[in-house]
């Protein structure tokens, strides 16, 4: 497994970057190599058990877990071998850090995980700036 960080400091408050970063909506704002076609909650209850079988689509899957106290979000592809991790933190009283990590399994090119992170961080920035 390779991984690629970043630091990046937005000049947008922790709780409204998180709240962009939290909303599987946006994945595919940042994330390149996304398109985002469907968002299913699935939350561990009883009735998640009710969810479609991943087997029955050809769609690729991917899992996305956010924690607000710890303002960290999660989001893998374990088909694709991809997998994106972010926390934030409270900058000064109008910026906020992002820690961004980006993993890859096998052996993909350094060069090409390290342009993935690159683009990620300008489209976070650029996302963001609209916030």
């Amino acid at each position: 497994m390779i991984e690629v960080e970043r630091t990046v400091t937005v000049t947008v408050r922790a709780d409204a970057a998180y709240a962009y970063l939290s909303d599987p909506a946006h994945l595919a704002d940042f994330v390149p190599t996304m398109e985002h076609v469907h968002t299913e909650v699935v939350d561990g209850t009883e009735a998640a058990a009710d969810a479609p079988d991943e087997t029955q689509s050809d769609a690729p899957r991917a899992r996305f877990f956010t924690d607000s106290a710890t303002r960290t979000v999660e989001w893998a592809a374990p088909g694709a071998g991809l997998a994106f991790h972010v926390t934030v933190e409270q900058g000064t009283s109008l910026t906020s850090r992002l820690t961004i990590r980006v993993q890859a399994d096998g052996e993909p090119e350094p060069a090409t995980l390290e342009d993935l992170a690159d683009r990620i961080v300008a489209n976070l920035r650029r996302g963001l700036a609209r916030r």
